[in-house]
This record gives structure tokens, sequence and C-alpha cells, in this order.
């Protein structure tokens, strides 16, 4: 059992060792390691730089393996020059204050490349190098102050102190330091320029500039003011011909209204009588039209009572053959059968006679005449024989 104890402690006793060899970096990699969301890391191997990683936790016991941090928080920096020269021969002190940003995980084929000439200013703890301290300037400051001897150097007195030349010296000074700093992989943000500083002798120049330009400002005052007064006596007397000329445009315009106006009454009036012209060749045509209508009608049924009139004169002569036929065959029937013809006789007079007539039946062969005041005379016919 103590075999056993002593067994485990000596293990444990070997990992704790093994551990702490690792976390100094004489160990087989850097073991397990957690990058912070404002952090990025390069891992390398055998000193030289193989990949950039983004925050996360990564692990790693291959031999000679290490991981170095790049913090992505923004440092602030402060770079004086007490004595720049502007480009009038006057002795100024320039102070600038802001933040430089080191690279980001975007920046890394720029990392790997550069790593062996820049990453002492990038990795955590080179602080003091990139911004420097209390003690001693670091790169940015060395640089700024370049940036400032530029900028400054390029202009007057005037125009890098009064006014909104301030303005114009600070953008100058940060795109001039943004260039310097650019092979480095860094970034300036937010560069002020809060301070500048001048000799009493400088001070009094420019004292003499701010009364000058007090001066010149008043003397520009008063031209404006003369020039303000001529301009509203000009505008007064340009708005009374304006005036003027617009009364008359007015009743010229007013002319040209009322003349418009009765021309589009005669206008309306032509627009009336050519309408009702219009209207009325409408309806004679309309009634050309009706009338024509009518004659084609009265053509048609005249045409119409023709064709019927020659069909009735046509049926009447059908008529009147039949009739004539039908009496040349009674007659030939007649002529071949006279007891026919006797018969057809009777058949007549027995049609024509009507109720109430009287009868007188008379001896075979006796013979009716008729004479004088209606008498009727009865002639017995003597038989010959």
């Amino acid at each position: 059992m103590r075999r056993w104890a002593g067994s485990i402690v000596l293990l444990l006793l070997i990992v704790a060792i093994g551990l702490l060899v690792t976390a100094s970096g004489l160990g087989p990699g850097y073991g397990i390691r957690v990058i912070h969301g404002d952090e990025i890391g390069v891992i390398t191997s055998g000193g030289k730089p193989i990949k950039v990683i983004g925050p996360g936790t990564t692990i790693s016991f291959r031999p000679l393996t290490g991981l170095k941090i790049i913090p992505q928080v923004a440092l602030p920096f402060e770079a004086w020059d007490e004595e720049v020269v502007t480009k009038d021969k006057q002795r100024i002190g320039v102070q600038v204050a802001g933040t430089i940003t080191r690279p980001s995980l975007g920046d890394s084929e720029f990392i790997l490349e550069k790593w062996n000439r820049f990453s002492a200013y990038w990795v955590k703890g080179g602080e003091d190098l990139l911004v420097g301290d209390k003690n001693r300037e670091g790169l940015v400051q060395k640089l700024a102050r370049q940036a400032m001897k530029s900028c400054v150097g390029d202009r007057n007195f005037e125009a890098a102190v009064v006014g909104s030349g301030r303005d114009e010296l600070r953008l100058c000074i940060q795109e001039e330091l943004q260039e310097l700093v650019s092979p480095y992989g860094l970034n300036v943000q937010q560069l002020v320029v809060p301070n500048v500083t001048i000799s009493e002798s400088v001070q009094e120049l420019l004292d003499q500039i701010t009364e000058l330009k007090f001066q010149t400002d008043k003397a520009e005052q008063a031209a404006k003011k003369a020039r303000a007064e001529g301009e509203r006596l000009a505008a007064e007397k340009k708005a009374a011909i304006e005036a003027a000329y617009a009364e008359q445009i007015a009743r010229e315009q007013q002319k040209a209204r009322l003349a418009e106006a009765e021309r589009q009454a005669i206008e309306a009036q032509k627009a009336v009588e050519i309408q009702k012209l219009e209207n009325e060749l409408a309806r004679v045509q309309k009634e050309r039209e009706v009338r024509l209508q009518e004659i084609q009608t009265q053509k048609m049924l005249a045409e119409r009572e023709r064709e019927i009139a020659k069909i009735r004169i046509e049926t009447a002569k059908l008529q009147a053959q039949a009739k004539l036929a039908e009496m040349s065959v009674q007659a030939q029937i007649i002529q071949q059968n006279p007891r026919y013809a006797t018969l057809q006789e009777v058949q007549a007079r027995a049609q024509a006679l009507q109720t109430g007539d009287k009868l007188i039946f008379l001896p075979d062969g006796a013979q009716v005449f008729f004479g004088t005041g209606g008498n009727l005379m009865i002639t017995p016919q003597v038989s010959q024989k």
C-alpha cells in the first residue's frame, strides 16, 4: 500500500514539474493558452512566425512552439517639441496627443512578413518601445516630432497658430504621422494639438498680428458696411425701377389678358356658330338620307306592285285560258252529247229557282212566249206526222 502511495506522489510530482517547465517556455510547446477578445496571437516555431490566430483557446505541445500576444487596444500617446521653426523663422512649441493601434487579424500576411523587424513594438510588453514612458520616448513620439517639424516648417507663424490654421496644422500632423507609422503596421487615431507655446518675442509678434488682424477686420467691416449701404441704396433704386417696370408690365399683361379673353369669347362664339352650322348640316344630311331611304322604299314598293300586277295578269291569263279550255271542252261534250246540253240547261234552271217561285208544267211540245206588258203566252206545239 505504501509502495502505491509513493508511486502516485512521484507521478504527481513529475506532472507538476512538466507543467511548470511548459509554462516557463522551456519545454515542448506552449500548452493551453486563452487569447482574449481584445487580443490576437502569433504562433511561432523555432522563433519564426507560422500563423496568426484570433481570440479563443489554443493548445500546442509541439516542441519549440511558442505563442506571442498582440494586444488590440488603442494606446494613448503624447509628444512634445519645444522648438519648432515656422516658415517665417518663428520658434514655437507644439504638443500633440492621440492613440495608436497595432496590426489586427486582417493584417496577418503583413505580420508574418515583418515579424522579425517590428514584433518588438507589437507584442504585449512592448508598449514602452512603442509609446515610451516617463524616462524615455518611444517610436511614436520620435515620428510625431518629425511630423510636427515638417508641417510647422511648411507654414508661416500666423497660418500655424492663429484661428483656423490650428485645425489645418492638426490635420497635416495626423496625415504626416500616419504616413510615417504605416510601414510599421500602425494606425493613428484621434490626434489633437492641445497646446502651442510661444516665447515673449513671439507673443509680441502674435499680439501685433492679432491687433493688425483686428484693425484689418475692423476696416473690412467698415468697408463691408459701406458696401452694404451702397448696395442698399442701389437696391432701393433698383427696387423702385423694378416696381415701376413691374407696374407697366402688369398693365400690359392686363391688356393682354383682356385681349386674350375677348379673343377667346370670339372664338367661343365662332365655335358655337360653327357647331350650329354643323348641326344644321347634319340635320339636312339626315333628312336627305331619310328621304333617299323613303324613295328607295317607294321604288321597292312600286317594283313589287309591278311584279304583283304582272303576276296577277299572268294569273288572269292562266285563269282565262283555263276557263276557255273548260268551255271548249264543255262545248265539245255538248256537241258530241246533245242530252248533256239539256242536262246542263235543266241544272241551270234548277239553280235559278228560289223559294216562292211558281212553276207551270206544259205539255210536251208547247212553247212559251212573253207578250207585251209581260203577259205570258203559251202556244201548243202541233205535231205533224
